[in-house]
């Protein structure tokens, strides 16, 4: 399975409405319920004031700090943004933070922000400027960290299973007798110098003398 990815979210909803409740239509809170389809999270709803703060309000009680991590600013890319009743968000907002825009402001990915409307009261996903005032906090999706230690897991152990298999080709090295390595070129008795080796084992060997150097 791909990692996933805000960009690769980003492709997969912008200019299309996503109503997952039946209610007003593509709200915001429905964007960040299908963010959450996305990462194969839970969607939690809004059960204090059925606004998009009670996601902020009620995190301690959610459950949703399972999979979100509690942040402020500076935000990154693909966190999870929530506002307060203000004057730019009059019923509290919810959005995708994608990067900042300078002047106390970020883009943020999100519907019903100037989407298309949707004929219902709510509008598809958009990227909009937004000013950072009135924001009460943000949530970090856990998965993209679970995902870059899965990464630099995987290179640590294909690294020790290349330092492992160095030995075994320098004691094969030290058995040819016929063969000279000078530096980073295969020397071979009765060929002239200079002249281009196609042989496999030799071309073979030449890569895993410079790749084991660099791993010294």
């Amino acid at each position: 399975m791909a990692d996933k990815s805000p960009d690769d979210f980003y492709r997969m909803v912008i200019g299309k409405a996503y109503d997952l409740d039946g209610m007003w239509g593509a709200t915001c809170v429905d964007g960040y319920g299908q963010y959450s389809i996305y990462l194969g999270y839970p969607k939690f709803r809004c059960t204090q004031t059925n606004f998009a703060k009670d996601i902020w309000n009620l995190r301690k009680e959610s459950g949703i700090l399972e999979y979100y991590e509690e942040v402020q600013a500076p935000f990154q890319d693909g966190d999870v943004v929530i506002w307060d009743n203000c004057a730019e968000c009059p019923d509290s907002h919810i959005a995708i933070f994608r990067k900042d825009a300078g002047d106390n402001k970020g883009v943020f990915l999100g519907q019903n922000q100037d989407g298309t409307p949707d004929g219902k009261g709510g509008a598809s996903f958009d990227q909009k400027v937004i000013s950072y005032n009135g924001i009460l906090g943000g949530l970090r999706p856990k998965i993209y960290k679970e995902q870059k230690d899965k990464r630099d897991r995987q290179l640590r152990e294909k690294n020790q299973q290349i330092r492992a298999s160095m030995p075994k080709t320098r004691k094969y090295l030290s058995n040819m007798k016929q063969t000279e390595i000078i530096k980073n070129t295969i020397v071979i008795p009765g060929v002239q110098p200079g002249v281009f080796i196609c042989d496999p084992v030799c071309i073979a060997l030449a890569f895993s003398l410079v790749f084991s150097s660099l791993l010294r």
